[in-house]
């Protein structure tokens, strides 16, 4: 009698074990469905963590959440100095399609004092250049690049181009 009492215990006790992690992992599950939901869960334990709340303003950012990711992106930033050069370049595109080019000249040359060899800071920063009229500037940033990747054509290329460019807007 009382081994049976036990083993109906041993079950019981079992089953609300098992139910209690089952309830836990379903509640992860969901919050692993959604990348916001799943950072923000994350940094509600590991709230000074750059990388983190860069990875939720890009979550921000691809849902047109611009403010919320400025936000996260100057948070990173504050926490993480110059850890890395992504949320400066980041930061640099929401200016850039907000149509606020000083800033966004900013933030693409902190990107590229952070890591000197973050090319898509360069390539944004010289079509900004480009875009606004300021050849030369572009034709500097890419120089720059090209002490950085010597071998890749396609500055030379872009150089090239610029360079005719601003001759043709001289005559």
């Amino acid at each position: 009698r009382s081994r049976a009492f036990i083993y109906r215990l041993v079950v019981v006790l079992l089953a609300v074990y098992l139910g209690f992690f089952s309830v836990a992992s379903a509640k992860r599950n969901l919050a692993w469905g959604n990348p916001a939901k799943f950072y923000e869960d994350i940094l509600r334990y590991n709230s000074d963590s750059p990388r983190i709340i860069t990875n939720l303003a890009n979550i921000y950012t691809s849902k047109q959440e611009y403010e919320k990711a400025i936000e996260m992106y100057k948070k990173s930033i504050a926490i993480g100095d110059d850890l890395f050069a992504q949320p400066y370049y980041n930061l640099g595109n929401i200016y850039n399609m907000q149509g606020k080019p000083q800033e966004a000249e900013k933030m693409y040359i902190k990107a590229i004092q952070v890591d000197p060899s973050f090319h898509f800071a360069y390539k944004n920063l010289t079509i900004l250049y480009a875009r606004y009229g300021f050849l030369k500037e572009a034709i500097e940033v890419l120089e720059a690049f090209k002490k950085i990747r010597p071998d890749d054509p396609a500055i030379d290329e872009s150089i090239k181009r610029l360079t005719e460019d601003l001759n043709a807007s001289k005559k």
